[in-house]
Parts: C-alpha cells; structure tokens; sequence
C-alpha cells in the first residue's frame, strides 16, 4: 500500500475558506436525495505475478477481461444543507458488481496465468462530505427564457473502498485485491442553471494527488450533471443523472504490485425531498 504525507494545512484552508464575492442570500433547507445507480466499473488493471520468479509488474489489462465492465445496479444516498447549488454536502454510495460474463486474462494476473478464463465480483463503497460557498450570481438567456444561475467553488473529501475479487472459472485459481485510501480532497466548482420548475446541475471536482495515503495515486477527476423537476409548490421532485469518475491505483497485494486506472460511470435516478 503506497503511503502519502498529510496534505499541508494550507491546502485545507484554501478548500474550505470563503471565496472573495458576496454570497446571494437564499433560503438554507435541508435537502435528502436517496437514488438509484446504475453504474459500472471499467478502465484497466494489472498485477504481479504470485511465483517468485514471476514479472514485477505485469500489463494493465480491461476490465472487460477480469470479468466486469458491465452496468449493475445499485443505491446511493445524499444529504444537502443549503440552497440546492452551496452548502453543506453529505453522500454514500454502495455499488455491488456481481455480473455472469467472463473474460480471457492477456496477461498474468497475480496467482491467476494469462489465458484462463475468468469472473469477478466488485465490492465499491464511498463516503464524501463537502462544503461549497457560493461565489456568483446571475441570470442570462432570452428574455422569454430567463435562466438563473448560481455558481459555488469549494471542497470535498472523500474515502473509497474497492474489492475485487477474481476467480478462474473452473476454481483452479482466485486472487483478491482490496483498494483503500486514507482521504482524498478535491477542490470542486459547481454552476446551477434553473428555470421555474427545472434545474440543472454541473459539477467538476479535481484532485491533483491531494491524498492522505492509500492506494489511489495520481490526478483523479470526478465529473457529475444532474437534471431536476420539483413540483410546483411542493417539497418533492424527480431527477436524472450521470457521473464519471477516475481512480488511478498505486498499490500492492501481498507484496505483489497492482497498477492502472479504473474509472466508475453511469446513471443516477432518484428524487428529492426538501424540509
């Protein structure tokens, strides 16, 4: 497991602190968001292999080949304090990856050799708080079309954790790689444009290695937009989403190296209830 000094304190303080702008005043509510994720995991991994005499560092190889690379189902949940574009952010999502396909290893795969055919289950659980500060307020469009737009800069914190659990498919051969972080932080920009009854959200976050320690090394983007309808003069509504994410992993298992870049994509369906 690569190990990484703590971020400066100065970094937190510039993740969290006030941007130089003068924040719209709007109503603080209590928004919860429980949704449905229909997300897969994809991008590449490679491992050492298990012999003594085995390659250091074997070849990144698809996910498609370790079995999974297919969209599953599963839940999430999110907790917002503030006005729908800044504020106080509080989410879990917990991904289980069970798919039937197989897939023909290129290369060695830890205990597993190149040409066997195999499956895998993914085991993906991850907590992010947050915080962001509206810097920017403003409306534009034609004027019968007036959108109003809100922008907010500021941080989130995240922690992920991956299974992987890979199995030749006659039971000759089983190797499991467990990924763990010990805290991410990812400065993050979010721009709201609504109208009446329909909103939509963008939201860029980048962490430029700005980790804990742990297994994901490198610069990882997540990149999410979501669509919403509330009803009229109701506290509920719907919304639709999509969400890309990057995890590039530095690590080893057993003393064996693990290498690559997995990234999780998909959708999100779910609704919204404000107090």
């Amino acid at each position: 497991m690569r190990t990484q000094p703590l971020a400066p304190p100065a970094i937190l303080l510039a993740l969290f602190s006030a941007c130089s702008a003068t924040q719209k005043t709007a109503e603080q509510r209590i928004i919860v968001s429980p949704y449905f994720a229909g997300y897969r995991l994809g991008g590449k991994l490679g491992m050492a292999d298990s012999q003594p005499s085995g390659t250091p560092t074997n070849g990144q190889q698809p996910m498609r080949e370790l079995g999974q690379d297919r969209y599953e189902e599963d839940y999430g949940f999110r907790a917002d304090f503030g006005n729908g574009a800044a504020g106080l952010r509080a989410e879990w999502l917990k991904l289980s990856m069970h798919p039937t396909d197989t897939g023909v290893l290129s290369d060695d795969f830890g205990a597993i050799p190149a040409g066997s055919t195999v499956n895998s289950d993914v085991t993906l659980e991850e907590f992010r708080i947050g915080y962001l500060h509206e810097v920017w307020t403003g409306s534009g469009g034609p004027e019968n079309f007036l959108l109003d737009l809100q922008l907010a800069a500021g941080g989130l914190l995240s922690h992920v954790s991956t299974e992987i659990d890979v199995r030749e498919t006659t039971g000759s051969a089983q190797q499991n790689v467990s990924l763990k972080d010990r805290g991410i932080l990812y400065p993050a920009l979010h721009l709201r444009a609504s109208h009446q009854a329909v909103a939509l959200d963008l939201e860029y976050a980048l962490s430029p290695n700005l980790t804990f320690g742990g297994d994901y090394d490198g610069w990882l983007q997540d990149i999410e937009a979501r669509i919403t309808y509330t009803v009229p003069f109701q506290d509920v509504g719907l919304f639709a989403g999509y969400r890309f994410a990057t995890l590039p992993v530095d690590s080893s298992e057993n003393g064996l190296a693990v290498n690559g870049d997995l990234r999780i994509d998909g959708i999100q369906l779910g609704i919204i209830i404000s107090f």
